[in-house]
């Protein structure tokens, strides 16, 4: 019986991502703000490479885009391939919870930050930013994490331009972390490791192993959502 209810009520989530992103984004929040406030000696996180790191007020656009960029990705994953937007938001979800624990476990900091120049409208992006965001729990860098995570979900449903516009931008994303102190060098390495981990693992999940199932059952490539729509009308 206990089974019986446990698979209706996430037969009934899977209906609704949007929902379960929802509250997902929610609980997310309400864990990392407690992280941030509670009151406790972080390890500092830095490399010789750092050092070699120039600041560069204008990398707030694509940090900022990022924020328009996930969503964005989620609702076209969740329109063109259910299946893959399920793998890709499950393996967010367990990165984004692994990366809490250590955030809990073993907090990090950084000691990167200087005096932002007064050069205009992306300095008082970056003054803005470091005024909401503390310089602590910055290992693994979630930027990172979920900006890789969800190119590895998007890329094989894209077009070439289209997968040249979106790997440019992950590329200026993650890069734009460290250009604004916003994260060490190992913060991005360790983003990265992550993310592959975490997208290779969801290949054994019930949404990787329907994928896969799927694709062997298909003798023809799977085309891009644009070719879908060409060939359609």
């Amino acid at each position: 019986m206990k089974q019986t209810m446990f698979a209706k009520a996430c037969r009934w989530l899977y209906r609704r991502p949007v929902l379960v992103m929802g509250l997902f984004g929610l609980v997310y929040m309400a864990c990392f703000n407690l992280l941030e406030r509670l009151p406790r000696q972080v390890h500092l996180v830095e490399c010789s490479l750092d050092t070699y790191v120039p600041f560069v007020s204008s990398a707030v656009i694509p940090y900022v885009a990022w924020f328009a960029w996930v969503p964005a990705v989620l609702f076209f994953l969740m329109y063109i391939d259910r299946t893959r937007f399920w793998r890709g938001f499950s393996a967010m979800v367990g990165g984004i919870v692994v990366t809490l624990v250590l955030y809990a476990v073993w907090p990090t900091g950084l000691n990167l930050r200087g005096a932002v120049p007064d050069t205009g409208l992306c300095s008082h992006l970056v003054r803005m930013i470091y005024a909401m965001d503390t310089p602590t729990n910055v290992c693994p860098s979630l930027h990172v994490f979920v900006t890789v995570v969800l190119l590895c979900a998007l890329w094989d449903r894209l077009g070439t331009i289209a997968r040249l516009l979106n790997g440019t931008l992950a590329v200026a994303i993650c890069c734009s972390t460290v250009l604004l102190d916003q994260h060490s060098v190992i913060d991005v390495v360790m983003g990265l490791v992550l993310a592959v981990t975490m997208w290779y693992v969801s290949r054994w999940t019930r949404f990787g192993q329907r994928e896969t199932a799927k694709s062997e059952n298909n003798i023809f490539p799977a085309k891009s959502v644009f070719e879908r729509m060409l060939s359609e009308n």
